[in-house]
């Protein structure tokens, strides 16, 4: 008696320390014992958890099915266990798991029942969350424009609504569980292997163009990024994806329609190159003409004659002038222009350059300065980079009014040599400014504009500081007047050495002869 009286001792002991609830009924199920944790789990006196009135304790929600589970388990004298709620006094809800064994006698008589019960809130509240996350990843992936599709072992265990239109399913057990390598095309069937190989062994794979075969037996264009991830413990990956059929049937429209822009802009170059020469032939021996005429070589003219022969030669001149722009911009287009490139003193060809406008500066009234900084030797074409001053000193004239200044100024640093020229003449708009450079772009392109010019110059000097690895560009100020800068590096080569023949052949060769 006295060792059945310590061992239940100590049992009462474990029971009463134990981190889970632990109670004890007789064999109808009414409670004899419950344990202190059982009493908080509760929220019940002891008492109130004694005979039947342990069930009180269960949430309202769960009782029936829990007392019909009980008593069931009682009757069949099987082992009862259950996950249900708790909802104490004041009114906080445990989740627990209740399991029973029965207490049976030495003939195998039940003699009561033993359970404990498990607070599982925690665990609960950390699968609901999980459930709920699934829940919302799920309704996204469900929603999403782009396919969706999982596979592991080289099969198809998962695919989204927009995965099932590409490959033209219409549930997705069509898909599940087929091959991926039957549903990727022929010809890029070895580049996915190896791209799933990578990416197994952890290898960042980019963004890739392939196609898909649809189950109607068409292809389909794709882009696709996959991610490696485990699907019950296999190496697998999911890959997401969209149609990009109607992208590539318009990328294939623009490249056609850059071929016929191509093809437009080489007739343009050539009819341009033929035009100008068969204009400027008859242009030469007119010009001679009128010049001897002018001369008094032919007898004298009188005083009105000469007035409209030196118009007709003003205007011979200035269409010739159009002429030979158009000729170097077809050149400079088609990449026929000759450049004689040769180490060169620029300080002398800048001051050559001025020299040479100084006297149409003089005739409107206009002061033409020129600052000189010495700079080092540098390979350029002379004549061409003396076009590019006197075409700007040209523009700075025709744009300054009577009493105006311009200033050409040649400075350069380490590595470049700079070349301004400044005017304190009408200026140019901020958004007039950016297709100065253009071919045929000029500011005021009305019929009645104030200024005469066909647009090409300030193209043909961009075309030539570029072919000499510099840059060109502009400063101004409505009203207040323009600077235009162009540099030109110390060491430069140019590796685009293009011959007559490596665009337009025989038109290369009309060009050279044009010019």
């Amino acid at each position: 008696e006295e060792a059945l009286r310590q061992s239940e001792k100590r049992y009462q002991t474990l029971a009463g320390s134990a981190p889970v609830g632990i109670f004890h009924s007789d064999a109808q199920g009414r409670g004899v014992y419950s344990n202190n944790r059982l009493i908080e789990m509760t929220g019940l006196s002891q008492e109130q958890t004694l005979g039947f009135g342990w069930s009180k304790s269960i949430h309202p929600e769960d009782r029936e099915r829990v007392l019909k589970e009980w008593f069931n388990a009682l009757e069949k004298k099987l082992p009862f266990r259950s996950e249900y709620r708790f909802k104490r006094p004041d009114g906080v809800t445990t989740w627990v798991i209740c399991q029973v064994v029965a207490q049976t006698g030495d003939s195998g008589e039940i003699l009561g029942y033993i359970g404990t019960v498990t607070d599982i809130t925690e665990s609960k509240r950390a699968e609901e969350a999980l459930k709920e996350s699934e829940d919302r990843h799920r309704s996204v992936i469900e929603s999403s424009p782009f396919g969706f599709a999982f596979q592991s072992d080289h099969k198809v265990v998962y695919v989204n609504p927009a995965a099932m239109k590409i490959f033209g399913a219409s549930k997705p057990e069509e898909l599940i569980g087929e091959s991926i390598f039957r549903l990727i095309h022929p010809d890029y069937l070895d580049k996915v292997k190896e791209r799933i190989s990578k990416l197994i062994r952890g290898e960042i794979e980019p963004l890739m163009e392939l196609k898909f075969l649809r189950f109607d037996g068409t292809s389909i264009d794709v882009e696709l990024v996959s991610i490696p991830f485990t699907y019950m413990g296999k190496q697998g990956t999911y890959a997401i994806m969209q149609d990009i059929t109607e992208r590539k049937l318009a990328e294939e429209h623009l490249k056609q329609a850059n071929i016929e822009l191509r093809k437009a802009d080489e007739l343009k170059t050539k009819f341009l190159s033929v035009v100008s020469h068969e204009l400027r032939t008859p242009l030469t021996p007119i010009n001679a003409q009128l010049q001897i005429i002018l001369a008094g070589y032919f007898g004298d003219i009188t005083e009105k004659q000469k007035k409209s022969l030196e118009m007709i030669f003003r205007n011979t001149t200035r269409l010739d002038r159009l002429i030979v722009d158009i000729l170097d911009i077809s050149k400079l287009e088609a990449g026929v222009m000759k450049f004689n490139m040769v180490r060169s003193n620029l300080n002398e060809i800048v001051e050559n350059a001025v020299e040479t406008m100084r006297t149409q500066a003089q005739n409107k009234s206009l002061k033409l300065i020129f600052k000189e900084n010495k700079v080092p030797e540098l390979t350029v074409d002379k004549d061409r980079i003396t076009q590019v001053i006197i075409n700007l000193i040209n523009n700075a004239i025709k744009f300054t009014d009577e009493g105006g200044a311009i200033e050409v100024q040649l400075s350069g640093d380490s590595d470049h040599a700079c070349v301004a020229v400044r005017d304190n003449g009408i200026g140019i708009k901020k958004e007039d400014q950016e297709r100065l450079f253009t071919p045929f772009q000029q500011v005021d392109s009305s019929y009645t504009r104030k200024y005469e010019g066909s647009g090409l110059g300030l193209a043909i000097c961009k075309r030539i500081v570029t072919y000499h690895g510099g840059k060109i560009w502009i400063e101004s100020e409505l009203g207040k007047g323009s600077v235009f800068q162009f540099t030109i590096p110390y060491n430069y080569k140019n590796k685009e050495e293009k011959t007559e023949s490596n665009l337009f052949g025989k038109a290369g060769k009309v060009l050279e002869k044009g010019a």
